[in-house]
């Protein structure tokens, strides 16, 4: 069950969500060439992902405007190459697209991965689709820190 009703900060956003899906973490990025910029995530500890583009598998959800599923990166055709799946050990990875500009454009994307092969359910896919939702919600509502626009 989805449970976001009441979740009034990004950070709880990205926490429930982590919460909910049980994933190694949840991050918040903001993705402008060259560079994909992490404003908040779920697990402080996290993997260390370089801010680098090349590590950037929200770019793809971006670009495409729509939710990316990948169970195994290892045999996924869009990013099995990604620097961050090759060096970080990204393996399996959801995320869904979000708009903090104000022509209403994806800016970046909220997403969930683990260090293993992972077989997302619908639940999983409409948890971070949801979470999405309410990011965009609170940037419409001017709710997020400025570091976030």
């Amino acid at each position: 069950m989805i449970r976001l009703a009441g979740v009034t900060t990004a950070d709880d956003i990205l926490r429930v969500a982590r919460d909910q899906l049980r994933c190694a973490d949840v991050l918040l990025t903001r993705v402008e060439e060259p560079t994909q910029i992490i404003l908040a995530r779920a697990n402080p500890q996290g993997a260390l992902i370089p801010e680098s583009i090349d590590y950037s598998i929200c770019q793809h959800v971006k670009a495409m405007d729509f939710p990316l599923v990948v169970d195994d990166a290892l045999s996924h055709p869009l990013v099995r190459l990604n620097r961050s799946v090759v060096e970080c050990g990204l393996l399996s990875y959801i995320g869904a697209p979000v708009h903090f500009s104000r022509d209403g454009l994806p800016s970046g994307a909220v997403c969930a991965y683990e260090h293993r092969p992972r077989r997302w359910s619908d639940t999983d896919i409409s948890m971070i689709v949801a979470a999405a939702g309410q990011l965009d919600q609170l940037f419409a509502a001017r709710q997020l820190a400025p570091a976030f626009l």
